[in-house]
């Protein structure tokens, strides 16, 4: 059973104007709903996130510094983490299908908040474990998975743009939660500074999830393009989807006896696994190559700002072009990095073939959240999105883990 609607989203006030812009031409929002659900998708990466996965090493150093725990014990809270989003995100994403979003992105950031807040009282390593396996059930269910699932039901044309701007969020958490963790660390000792992340959690993703979040468009958004597929879309897509109903596309049973599924499967699992060690390695790597460590951080930082940008790229170049094409640019672009990191093992004056590094291996790090999506969307359709998304997640979480 498909989810309904939550309301009838997206419908003007009487006697507002169409879609259609009437008089002089001036800026305003975008009249659809689907920017608002993106702009709320945003918000909720960049709070949640932040706090779970950028903010940890702010307090890191406090828990080394006054209980004396080994640098093992807790980066292995982020270990635990990772594998309770990886392996419940096929569960997740069933619910997604079946509960819809708002329900779950609700209780997911209240179960969050307090998985964080509780870490305050935290006096021994497993009390710090179990307080983040807690925040990590909340962030199952308001996490990756879910959220992306949301985007793409809400469009159908500028898919990957709005992927891509919906995800710049999680980057956007680095950005600006460290920072704010810092200043409330400094502010307020790191046990009240934590609980405090945990009540930012309930004020700012429980009222987006409650407000603005809507599971799929309404009737009266489907008079809007972003709703609605191209008509080439609809051409090659028409074998597969048979459904006359919004969000129409295969069951999970008819996507799992096709072997596209298990080559995108098998394709994302072994890009991710490529460009996430390209990545986690960049830092070491660099130093290997005798740069100084401001100039090794400033390459890292560079890594970054084109992982964001890289999101938008791609999701640019999946809407304009199409997935495919996005998947073997970035495929692409992940084996030039690869082979300019080869080539800076002999290079003689390496800084400029450095930074050219570094720009490869963050964009592609950025493609392939944005790509499997669109991807899914544009081969088996809408229906099940959730639960294909979160198959599709765990095995490329666990190549990335690997």
């Amino acid at each position: 059973m498909s989810p309904k609607p939550d309301s009838q989203a997206g419908v003007p006030p009487q006697g507002h104007a169409s879609p259609a812009t009437t008089g002089t031409p001036r800026w305003r929002l975008p009249e659809y709903y689907g920017w608002r659900i993106v702009a709320s998708v945003w918000a909720t990466f960049l709070v949640g996130f932040g706090v779970i996965y950028y903010s940890f090493g702010v307090f890191f150093v406090r828990w080394e510094a006054e209980f004396g725990w080994s640098r093992t014990v807790i980066a292995g809270v982020q270990t635990l983490v990772n594998l309770t989003v990886a392996l419940l995100g096929p569960l997740f994403g069933v619910l997604s299908d079946r509960v819809g979003t708002r329900q779950l992105v609700m209780a997911g950031s209240l179960v969050m908040g307090a998985g964080v807040a509780l870490a305050g009282l935290v006096q021994a390593p497993w009390q710090l474990y179990l307080c983040f396996l807690v925040a990590a059930l909340g962030l199952s269910a308001c996490g990756h998975v879910v959220l992306i699932s949301l985007v793409s039901r809400w469009f159908h044309r500028r898919r990957g743009m709005a992927l891509g701007l919906a995800e710049t969020g999680m980057g956007a958490g680095g950005i600006i939660m460290v920072p704010v963790s810092s200043a409330l660390v400094a502010g307020l000792e790191w046990r009240w500074a934590i609980a405090a992340l945990g009540a930012l959690i309930w004020l700012v993703n429980v009222p987006l999830a409650a407000l603005v979040m809507r599971t799929t468009p309404g009737v009266a958004d489907q008079r809007f393009p972003e709703a609605t597929a191209a008509p080439a879309e609809e051409a090659s897509s028409g074998a597969r989807r048979r459904q006359t109903h919004p969000g129409g596309g295969l069951s999970v049973g008819q996507a799992v006896r096709t072997w596209q599924l298990w080559c995108l499967i098998a394709a994302l699992a072994l890009a991710g696994m490529a460009s996430s060690a390209q990545l986690s390695h960049l830092l070491p790597f660099m130093k290997d190559l005798r740069l100084s460590s401001g100039l090794a951080a400033g390459l890292f930082s560079l890594a970054s700002a084109a992982l964001l940008a890289g999101k938008l790229f791609f999701g640019y170049v999946s809407d304009r072009a199409s997935p495919k094409l996005a998947l073997l640019v970035a495929i692409a672009i992940g084996v030039a990095a690869a082979l300019v990191q080869m080539a800076l093992l002999a290079w003689t004056a390496p800084v400029l073939m450095a930074i050219l590094a570094a720009a490869l291996v963050g964009a592609v790090a950025g493609a392939f959240t944005v790509i499997m999506p669109t991807l899914i969307g544009a081969l088996f359709g809408t229906r099940r999105l959730g639960t294909l998304l979160g198959l599709v997640f765990l095995f490329t979480m666990s190549g990335m883990a690997m």
